[in-house]
């Protein structure tokens, strides 16, 4: 194993915790392997920033951490022919986590976090809602999104739903962490609402 590979896994180790990372981090960079960013840099980059960013406003949540690693695996790896088909991706997320039960959950999650044609990009966001853990990993999807070079449409977009989710819900909507709310309105100038 090469040194910065070691490095990766002690840092995912680190921040998400628990005995399964290391499998959890496996395949998500199987999931993503080929994949790059606008940016050019490995697209894995973006689910560890994610995972960062769940870390930072939400501590001691080790599920939904090691779920913000997984959350594109289902909508990239098997376009990107890194699994053969669904089932294949299923089995991997659920045997990365050695308790059965969490590997479902992070499965739920990841569904949730999976969106589909069929619905409007706000549509799915605002449905996000209804799962407080798919929510805070599409918000930090969401925040790391916006702090990497947006383009004005992503910016548009991103901030249309969070105002959504804000006028439904609350500023913040429950379980979301009022820093990592802030961070994303700055972002995309939402003017706060005055009671």
């Amino acid at each position: 194993m090469s040194p910065q590979l070691q490095v990766l896994r002690e840092y995912i180790k680190e921040v998400c915790g628990g005995d399964d990372a290391e499998k959890i981090l496996d395949t998500a960079q199987t999931a993503h392997r080929g994949q790059v960013r606008r940016s050019g840099e490995a697209y894995i980059e973006h689910p560890i920033a994610v995972a960062n960013i769940i870390k930072k406003y939400y501590p001691g949540e080790r599920l939904l951490c090691t779920a913000a690693l997984l959350h594109d695996t289902i909508e990239d790896a098997i376009d990107n022919g890194n699994y053969a088909d669904e089932a294949e991706l299923v089995d991997a997320i659920k045997l990365s986590y050695s308790n059965p039960s969490e590997g479902q959950e992070v499965l739920n999650i990841v569904y949730a976090l999976t969106h589909g044609e069929s619905m409007s990009y706000l549509d799915y966001v605002v449905s996000l809602a209804e799962n407080e853990g798919a929510l805070k990993i599409k918000l930090a999807d969401m925040l790391h999104n916006l702090s990497s070079f947006p383009s004005p449409k992503q910016i548009l977009k991103y901030g249309s739903a969070i105002r959504a989710l804000g006028d439904l819900y609350g500023n913040p909507p429950p379980g979301i962490h009022p820093d990592h709310w802030s961070a994303l309105e700055d972002i995309v100038n939402v003017e706060p609402k005055t009671t």
